[in-house]
């Protein structure tokens, strides 16, 4: 990477130049080499399974994409646990053009009363069909979590453990419908169905004699409901989601199968194509406020505004001049489907065979769905394994606040600002429009606010955290952005910060506050250097093109976004 890219100027602040460049690169994967997490770090998988159950939606917000990260230390005596949520940006129009962003709120720490209060966690078990309300604010949600925990014991009755799978579905039956439908509206029928069009002929009958009517009637019969579940649909859903559990080994087996993985790609791909309507009476009652509608809304701090992690799905963007219709409702949901990274089995591994055709894209977003669909029962199970852990300690829940990001106000004077910047954009209001829409739902994420606090704490109080090993959970793994400051932080201190792996997704993405300027200067490297590599690759995909060939008003806007950074590619070589 060349080292003259630290001197490169694109707005006037570094922080502007982050935010600028990962907005343009929104979705984008990059090809670098990122171990995953062990899993075999039972605190780390503990503190995952913890932020899962943490993610459950509400009226205002159904999918529920604010990332949850979590940081804990854990002791015979003691668990502490500091939790906090992504902060989007505030949805109030500022006074005037801001050339340089305020920097986000440092942050600060409020207390969790009564976390380890186990009386009240039975009290929970016990009426979880019983309460009649809707939403709940993510501290709400993360004291009762916690009181649950202190309840249950190793020994705890069978009953006891169930009652907490029926009370965690029944808070997250808005993600979890919304899960199930997309799921069945993505393929345009059930898998199951899907699965009996394939050509079986070369294989014994034997190896498949799964039956196929009553499995696609499991996922079926949990319809998604705008109304509080009743007690017997979350029986019925858990105890249809625990089968799917069971048959997961199976249904992976018949992935690999000849002939199943272009059956499901043309499935997807007459999916995509017409606007879907199978199960159009099932999901009826299952009304989402639009993107317009809920966007003047404030959101509970449990699910704020829509993240801008899930937006993009990274199987969708073919580069980063790809022209994205974020109007279009239905191929928004299909782009934030690939990037709901459910939790795995921490007693097996669900990665796909290394000899897997690269061209797999169909069975991988399968697997991905049904991840999605089981990952509050995966939690559930997995953290009933270890209930011994949260026997006998004081139970110490923190939860990390700070204030929304002010919003960039975007008017003709911020566009006259970019057209400053990038003069050969010549930006038109739509063009202005798409960049814009991208820039402003840039979030500071959650696992990169706590690794920025923890960093800032070490440096004020060396003893604190000396030498430690910091595991930060999420419910998913984590974006470029957040995996490479994990890497430049444990570079410059005595920390070794721990995420659980990275999927190479770039995201419109803030940095958090109290981050060395030097790193700062590093990622908007990294960044730069990105786009020179796609610039390359998108230099020699149009040279085959002939040069007679009339290109659109996008086409010209974003050769003209391609100009711009080379000029200031040369201008960084040679400055």
């Amino acid at each position: 990477m060349p080292s003259n890219y630290d001197d490169a100027d694109l707005t006037g602040h570094v922080r502007s130049d982050i935010v600028m460049l990962s907005s343009k690169l929104n979705g984008q994967q990059t090809h670098v080499s990122a171990l995953e997490h062990n899993r075999n770090d039972e605190k780390l998988t503990l503190l995952t399974h913890i932020s899962a159950l943490l993610n459950t939606g509400d009226d205002n917000a159904p999918l529920a994409h604010s990332i949850h990260a979590v940081y804990g230390r854990l002791t015979p005596a003691t668990l502490e646990c500091l939790v906090c949520s992504d902060v989007p940006q505030t949805e109030q129009e500022t006074k005037g053009m801001q050339t340089t962003p305020a920097l986000p709120d440092p942050g600060h720490l409020t207390s969790i009363p009564d976390a380890g209060d186990a009386i009240r966690g039975s009290q929970l078990l016990d009426k979880w069909d019983k309460a009649d309300q809707r939403n709940y604010s993510l501290k709400d949600h993360l004291r009762d979590v916690f009181q649950v925990l202190s309840y249950l014991k190793p020994s705890s009755a069978a009953e006891s453990l169930e009652a907490f799978s029926f009370f965690i579905h029944r808070r997250a039956f808005r993600k979890l419908g919304w899960c199930i439908k997309e799921f069945l509206t993505y393929l345009n029928d059930s898998p199951f169905t899907v699965l009996k069009t394939v050509d079986f002929t070369s294989i014994s009958a034997q190896q498949f004699a799964i039956p196929f009517t009553p499995a696609e009637y499991v996922l079926l019969q949990l319809k998604p409901t705008y109304a509080l579940p009743t007690r017997e649909a979350v029986l019925g859903g858990v105890g249809s989601i625990q089968l799917i559990m069971k048959l997961k080994p199976v249904l992976k087996h018949i992935l690999l199968v000849s002939g199943v993985e272009s059956t499901l790609l043309h499935a997807m791909i007459a999916a995509r194509q017409k606007k879907p309507h199978h199960h159009q009476k099932i999901f009826e009652a299952f009304q989402f406020p639009t993107t317009s509608q809920a966007s003047g809304e404030k959101q509970p701090d449990n699910n704020q505004a829509t993240n801008t992690k899930n937006m993009s799905a990274a199987g969708d963007v073919k580069d980063m001049f790809a022209t994205k219709d974020m109007e279009d409702t239905s191929a928004m949901t299909m782009r934030i489907r690939s990037d709901e990274m459910a939790i795995e089995n921490e007693d097996e591994k669900d990665n796909l065979p290394l000899d897997f055709p690269h061209a797999s894209e169909s069975v991988h977003s399968l697997l991905q769905s049904v991840y999605s669909i089981l990952a509050w029962q995966t939690a559930v199970k997995s953290l009933s394994k270890h209930l011994g852990k949260f026997a006998e300690v004081h139970m110490r829940v923190q939860f990390f606040e700070c204030d929304w990001v002010e919003k960039i106000k975007q008017d003709s004077q911020m566009k006259a600002k970019l057209n400053e910047f990038f003069p050969g954009l010549e930006l038109g209001q739509k063009s202005f429009g798409r960049m814009s829409w991208s820039w402003s739902r840039a979030k500071v994420h959650a696992e990169a606010m706590l690794m920025a606090w923890v960093f800032t704490q070490s440096k004020m109080d060396p003893s604190k955290f000396f030498k430690e090993e910091i595991p930060i959970a999420t419910g998913k793994q984590c974006c470029y952005l957040c995996y490479r400051l994990q890497e430049k932080l444990n570079d410059v201190g005595s920390l070794k910060f721990c995420l659980p792996g990275s999927h190479h997704s770039i995201f419109a993405w803030i940095p958090p506050c109290n981050v060395p300027d030097q790193i700062l200067v590093e990622l908007r490297s990294d960044l730069l250097h990105i786009v020179s590599n796609i610039l390359a690759q998108h230099s020699r995909q149009t040279s085959t093109v002939s040069s007679n060939s009339s290109l659109d008003h996008t086409s010209q806007t974003d050769q003209a976004m391609a100009e711009v950074f080379k000029k200031l590619q040369r201008h960084t070589n040679t400055g």
